[in-house]
């Protein structure tokens, strides 16, 4: 996440992100359209963007339960 390597505020982003977490612990950028199914692809960009917040502020207990969750996802498909 860009912002947040240069310190700005991206609170709203990363709750978004928070919100749109899927059941499976994925994320899929078509959610708000009812998907119901995670996206590898999206799911990596969330992640991704979660753990520079992470590295950028330090952890925030959602922040990295949401991003475990997210982990944990790919690694049951073996990705």
């Amino acid at each position: 996440m860009a912002g947040a390597y240069f310190k700005q505020d991206v609170s709203g982003i990363v709750n978004r992100l928070l919100g749109e977490q899927l059941p499976d612990g994925g994320w899929n950028c078509d959610a708000p359209n009812d998907s119901t199914r995670s996206s590898f692809n999206t799911t990596i960009c969330v992640l991704e963007a979660l753990f520079e917040f992470e590295r950028a502020y330090g952890g925030m207990p959602e922040v990295t339960a949401a991003r475990l969750r997210g982990q944990e996802y790919l690694l049951e498909r073996r990705l």
